[in-house]
């Protein structure tokens, strides 16, 4: 593969899933997930859909804002804000119409800004993934719905970047400077980019993808050289300056990244840490939680809470309240 082939492959895969919120739920669920990390429980959800899973639901929040990262696999008509912030759109994948503005159609790469406290009414497409970022103090009024190529830099550097975060401190960090370019671009509009980021070398990308794509590989540093194409030491050595992680780090955190999608996802319904510890291959608690939390930023056992709290919500009411056909 070429090394733009590599990039893309990496990268098509699920976006910020450090930080998926909720993974194969229903309409309902989906739903009630946007709404409860939005704070905005005025959202309703219209469409035809079948039983199979909308999407998933990412979210990481910072001081600055949040980035939110929505997937939805249905058609659906979107209503109600009661945001108090600036919200950012850009359209990732699939197709997005704003109904308030008659003929706007919004496609991968557009943006769109809902000002603090604007009602929603937006309309997507089947398989469609949206960016939606939470800007605290900034500007809301004078951005253009459409292409931006300023803002399209720093979002899309972003999201090539977020499959390599190392660590929750680093993706926080990188996560903080999104916003805070993303906020300086709105208030100076003629704002330039000084600096493309350089790309990662192909080599690593080899390496990250097989550790990605090969759950049940034991690690094996002369193993992964070879695939990568290279030598141990400077495998070694690329890894630490292209994504700031060692090999087995980073092995070990994609181990990290399949315990989190068991927990989140509705088709595992355990409540014991244990279990999903020994299920991902961690046999000492302590030291899977330490590990866990320095990844996601919480305690496993906080990531249960969260899914153990959106179904106490989910009560038919609740169901109804979001949802109408």
């Amino acid at each position: 593969m070429w090394e733009s082939e590599l990039s893309c492959t990496v990268t098509r895969e699920r976006v910020l899933d450090a930080y998926t919120r909720i993974l194969d739920a229903e309409a309902g669920e989906w739903l009630s997930a946007l709404a409860f990390l939005s704070r905005n429980d005025g959202l309703v959800l219209t469409g035809e859909w079948d039983s199979r899973a909308m999407g998933y639901v990412s979210y990481l929040p910072v001081g600055n804002g949040s980035v939110t990262y929505v997937e939805t696999q249905q058609a659906l008509h979107l209503t109600g804000h009661k945001n108090a912030h600036p919200t950012l759109l850009q359209i990732q994948s699939g197709q997005i119409s704003d109904l308030d503005m008659p003929g706007l159609v919004l496609g991968p790469g557009d943006f769109l800004m809902l000002r603090p406290r604007q009602r929603l009414n937006l309309k997507s497409g089947s398989n469609t993934r949206l960016l939606a970022i939470q800007l605290f103090d900034a500007p809301s009024d004078n951005l253009v719905p459409g292409r931006n190529p300023v803002l399209d830099i720093h979002t899309q550097t972003y999201l090539d970047d977020a499959p390599f975060f190392c660590h929750n401190t680093d993706a926080v960090r990188r996560t903080h400077r999104l916003l805070g370019e993303l906020r300086e671009s709105l208030i100076k509009p003629t704002r330039t980019i000084e600096h493309i980021k350089e790309p990662i070398d192909p080599r690593v990308l080899r390496a990250v993808l097989h550790m990605r794509q090969n759950p049940d590989w034991p690690f094996n540093l002369a193993e992964l050289a070879a695939i990568a194409y290279t030598s141990e030491r400077n495998l070694y050595n690329l890894m630490r300056v292209h994504i700031g992680c060692t090999p087995y780090r980073y092995y070990q955190r994609c181990r990290l990244l399949r315990v989190r999608d068991r927990m989140v996802s509705h088709r595992f319904e355990s409540s014991s840490i244990s279990w999903y510890a020994m299920e991902g291959g961690f046999n000492h608690l302590g030291r899977f939680s330490a590990l866990y939390r320095e990844h996601f930023g919480e305690l496993p056992s906080e990531t249960l809470g969260w899914k153990k709290q959106l179904q106490a919500i989910l009560q038919p009411s609740d169901i109804r309240r979001f949802m109408t056909h």
